[in-house]
């Protein structure tokens, strides 16, 4: 038999005993081997990145293997070395330069046949490295490499699962696995017809919250967090965390495209996972609107009605999601430089639709002048009466609040007045849960409320308990 002969004759062995991972070209007497990585459980993958700072992490069941290309020369086996070279994501450079070299002296040192025993010596380094990595980290300094080793783990996990056979819990049938769907929070498997009709009947019944894992644990688990999270005490407590609270109500337990891959893609399925989307948001906003108002915006724009909720209470940035209108939550008007207390900047010289100057003229003359006349003859008299008490009315009472004698203070969100009975000046409103002080109704910073009276530069320094009721004896 010839050299050509030879030739093919290994390379068709090889392509019949590494079907699924070689790819082999008689007619360039060529071909590449993927050896796998064999990992026995899964492993942490770290991304660190300094400039700018990112850190990520993750869990691998696979890694990408090491590629092993190679050229057999007209003179191969007996005259000529293959050609070959060596590629890994994964193994360190000497790594693999060292595997490079110790394959090209395996044929000096044969000089016949030697593809088979090079692929063999491969797997063996990588057993190796699986058994060095078992319980250690890989660090990436890149994250191109960090999301490859992420998106073949998904690609692999994908495959294994398509290929299994699983029993759905629902219709007790069993179906490889590209007909099912494996929710990732509990492992549960459920075939897609199954899913998809149970999904469909929950959106058109509105019961859009119970979308989520069939199994009867997992519905006892959902409803258990919302009874939790949805108790009056719990939402009044001072230990309340909003982030918490949004993580665990909020968030739809099965993340969107999962939800809209089992509905379908099509046009049906498309129409059913918008019907579901906006279902849930309406009741989201529902909700928001009922525990905390003053979360939930209306876009100021006359066209759009879109409904936002606001991350931060503190920060008066409002982006509307649906036509990208940016205004100030306090003013409702395009948003301005955070350095402009709008908050402040009310029109004071019109007291419903009354120019302020005209009332306290109106007060001060009366009806019986010739300038009230005039006055009485521009507005009419009954309105300017009824407007004039009003206004002296609000007088007064703004001059109380401007006195720390009493125990009333405005919230500087929502203007509802407060009456302070009991406790501290640090105040939580009732009805926005906005964090102020009692003594100059400044925003208190909702992490850390007491910061402002422990900075000395704050005109409330060391002004906490002061005028705190039950405190009045005390030095």
């Amino acid at each position: 038999m010839d050299e050509y002969d030879l030739r093919s004759e290994e390379l068709d062995t090889i392509k019949a005993i590494y079907e699924d991972l070689s790819i082999i070209d008689t007619s360039t007497q060529s071909g590449t081997v993927l050896v796998p990585i064999v990992l026995d459980g899964e492993i942490s993958v770290r991304l660190e990145v300094a400039d700018p700072k990112v850190s990520l992490s993750t869990k691998v069941a696979f890694l990408p293997p090491v590629s092993f290309t190679f050229v057999l020369p007209e003179k191969y086996p007996y005259e000529a070395p293959p050609d070959i070279e060596i590629q890994s994501v994964v193994l360190a450079a000497d790594t693999v330069s060292q595997i490079g070299a110790d394959l090209a002296q395996m044929w000096y040192e044969m000089k016949d046949q030697v593809l088979f025993s090079m692929i063999d010596f491969i797997q063996q380094k990588t057993h190796e490295y699986a058994d060095e990595i078992s319980d250690k980290t890989i660090f990436c300094n890149k994250q191109e490499l960090y999301e490859k080793l992420r998106a073949y783990d998904q690609e692999k996990r994908l495959d294994s699962f398509n290929g299994s056979t699983f029993n759905c819990e629902i219709c007790q049938r069993d179906l490889k696995g590209d007909k099912c769907v494996k929710f990732s929070d509990c492992n549960h498997v459920f075939c897609r017809v199954c899913l998809r009709d149970f999904f469909v009947s929950l959106i058109d019944s509105g019961d859009v919250e119970k979308v989520h894992c069939p199994d009867f644990q997992c519905g006892k688990d959902v409803l258990q967090v919302r009874e939790k999270y949805l108790r009056l005490d719990f939402l009044g407590g001072d230990n309340f965390d909003f982030e918490e609270f949004k993580h665990k109500i909020m968030t739809p337990p099965i993340k969107p495209d999962v939800v809209h891959g089992i509905l379908g893609t099509d046009a049906e399925g498309t129409a059913l996972y918008e019907k579901y989307s906006t279902i849930y948001t309406d009741h989201q906003h529902a909700l928001i609107a009922k525990l905390f108002p003053m979360r939930l915006v209306s876009c100021p724009r006359p066209h759009c009605s879109s409904m936002i909720f606001r991350e931060n209470t503190q920060d008066r940035l409002v982006v509307c999601r649906q036509c990208g209108y940016a205004f100030c939550n306090t003013c409702r008007k395009s948003f301005h430089s955070s350095s402009i207390d709008c908050s402040r900047k009310r029109d004071d010289t019109i007291y419903h639709g009354i120019a302020v100057e005209d009332i306290e003229l109106w007060i001060a003359e009366g009806k019986s002048t010739p300038a009230g006349n005039e006055l009485r003859c521009r507005y009419g008299h009954e309105l300017l009466r009824k407007v004039a008490d009003e206004y002296t009315m609000d007088q007064m009472f703004n001059e109380m609040l401007r006195e720390e004698s009493h125990e009333f203070s405005k919230c500087p969100t929502c203007d509802i007045v407060i009456q302070r009975s009991e406790g501290c000046n640090k105040m939580r409103c009732s009805h926005c849960y906005t964090f102020f002080c009692h003594l100059c109704s400044t925003f208190l910073d909702q992490d850390h409320p007491y910061d402002h009276f422990k900075d000395r530069a704050s005109p409330c320094y060391n002004r906490l308990f002061q005028g705190m009721p039950g405190t009045e004896d005390l030095n």
